[in-house]
């Protein structure tokens, strides 16, 4: 994503240009009417993209203060009204805590900071604020400066960092335990070499001599002292801090600093106005000095970025979606082409089929119909001569037994053609086998004995006796699963009525028996 970083210094303004991982320097415009005209013009050729403005000026000041140690709200509020009282002529104040006291009320340390000019920085801001352009921050050289020094290992002693910028001069900023304290800034006019050396180690006096007033260095007290140079500057720079004490001077090339950083177009440059440039770039919090109503069009621009973000992941998904149902419908129509060649390569063999068949008068479905019922027939069969000769074995035994009619049928379906068995009381409980595979898959022929004792001579005792005997006879022939009397000469059931008159004579040829028989159906074949 493109952004846009300002250089504002007391000579202009300078407009470096991210786009991807490259940062270019565009141009720099005069603090005059003119280089903010020309500003202006360029803002309308480069669109609303976002901004960050990095501030370098002499009129920043700083203080450090003990206030009572609170949290939350309460904290904002405190530090909003302290810092209103210590810079009450600009809207551009930032304050942060340094440290807790140890001691007394530990209270708290808070460095407070302004940018004490404020008609220097309002002059670009409504140049920005005419063209809408969304404001992430706007920070300082200064309080940056405390990532330059972790970056460079002091985060646990007392420092001087000096940087020497294009268009604003020699910083001097001192950090203790890696946190900022002070910072002042010294213009340069653009010396030779050998005189900026020595304006260097004068700067470094008199910054040391300034601390002490503050109370932050003692007399004893030994400060190391961090220089950032390159390119003409760096070998009289090393030849000055030769004839200093060299144990508390230490000398950083700018190149070696990028490289660290991850730049990778340090030209060997003078400067340290692109490593500031680059860690604003990467700050993960860029503003300190801008107020919420300075950022309202960032504000707006993340809310339109985010809607434009959540529009495109719809889209994408939207697309996705149908691109699934586009392919199972094609997988889907695959199947169903599949399957209907399928189906018309079956027609066609049927009707090869059928083309080759003779003509008949019949047609093949009614063929069909006509096995199916011969099959079926088949299966449906009786064998009436395995049941005949198991009664025939019977009546063998018994001679006065009379044969007066047998009616059968099978299990599954009854023979409507024998009239007689719709008319007798048979007991189906009676011949209902233990539930099991075999069973299940058995068939039976079922029938019907009706006869008479004849002659009968009028004991019916002796006549159930011997019918009876037969039912035994008839139990015991192999294939034979159950047998029945249904009926006897004389019902002797529970509910039956006896009747009779004395002093007549009685029917002795009455003497009308019922029995049924469940044989199990053999495999023999009907020849």
């Amino acid at each position: 994503m493109a952004k846009l970083i300002l250089n504002l210094t007391g000579f202009g303004l300078t407009v470096y240009e991210k786009v991807g991982h490259d940062i270019h320097e565009i141009g720099t415009f005069q603090a005059d009417d003119e280089g903010v005209g020309a500003f202006a013009a360029y803002l309308s050729v480069v669109g609303q993209i976002p901004v960050v403005i990095l501030t370098d000026l002499i009129e920043e000041e700083f203080r450090v203060e003990s206030i009572p140690h609170i949290m939350g709200r309460d904290r904002i509020a405190l530090h909003k009204r302290h810092s209103s009282r210590l810079f009450h002529t600009t809207t551009y104040r930032h304050s942060r805590v340094l440290e807790r006291l140890k001691e007394n009320r530990r209270d708290d340390n808070v460095l407070f900071s302004a940018l004490g000019n404020p008609g220097i920085v309002d002059q670009w801001m409504e140049c920005l604020q005419s063209h809408n352009m969304p404001l992430v921050g706007i920070h300082s050289v200064p309080l940056l400066s405390e990532r330059l020094a972790s970056t460079l290992g002091f985060n646990k002693t007392k420092v001087l960092l000096l940087t020497l910028n294009k268009n604003s001069g020699l910083r001097q900023s001192y950090l203790e335990n890696g946190r900022l304290k002070f910072s002042r800034l010294s213009p340069v006019q653009a010396p030779d070499s050998e005189q900026h050396a020595r304006f260097v180690g004068d700067e470094i006096s008199k910054t040391k001599r300034y601390l002490g007033s503050l109370h932050f260095l003692t007399p004893e007290e030994k400060l190391d002292v961090c220089l950032i140079s390159g390119g003409r500057y760096l070998e009289n720079l090393e030849t000055q801090l030769a004839e200093r004490n060299a144990e508390y001077y230490q000398l950083k090339r700018i190149d070696d600093i990028a490289k660290k950083l991850g730049q990778k177009d340090s030209n060997d440059e003078a400067f340290c106005d692109r490593i500031f440039i680059y860690l604003i770039e990467k700050s993960s919090r860029p503003n300190c000095y801008a107020q919420p109503h300075h950022q309202r069009h960032f504000i707006t621009h993340r809310i339109r970025k985010g809607l434009q973000s959540a529009g495109v992941a719809l889209i994408v998904g939207t697309l996705l979606w149908s691109g699934v149902n586009i392919s199972d419908g094609m997988i889907y129509r695959q199947q169903a082409n599949q399957a209907a060649h399928l189906a018309e390569q079956a027609q066609d063999r049927y009707s090869t089929v059928v083309n080759r068949l003779p003509d008949i008068p019949v047609a093949a479905e009614d063929i069909s119909a006509a096995i199916r019922l011969a099959d079926f027939i088949h299966a449906q069969r009786m064998q009436l001569r395995p049941l005949l000769l198991k009664i025939s074995h019977g009546l063998g035994k018994y001679s006065n037994f009379q044969l007066n009619e047998i009616a059968w049928y099978n299990d599954s379906e009854t023979d409507n053609s024998v009239s007689t068995v719709d008319d007798m009381e048979i007991d189906q409980e009676d011949f209902n086998l233990p539930d099991s595979a075999d069973h299940q898959q058995e068939r039976f022929q079922r029938a019907v004995i009706k006869g008479e004792i004849s002659p009968f001579d009028g004991n019916y005792l002796r006549a159930h006796s011997n019918i009876e005997a037969f039912t035994d006879v008839l139990r015991r022939q192999p294939g034979v699963a159950a047998v029945k009397i249904l009926t006897l000469p004389l019902n002797v059931k529970q509910n039956a009525a006896v009747e009779g008159h004395f002093g007549s004579q009685q029917n002795l040829e009455n003497a009308k028996f019922s029995v049924s028989i469940r044989m199990r159906n053999n495999s023999e074949k009907v020849l």
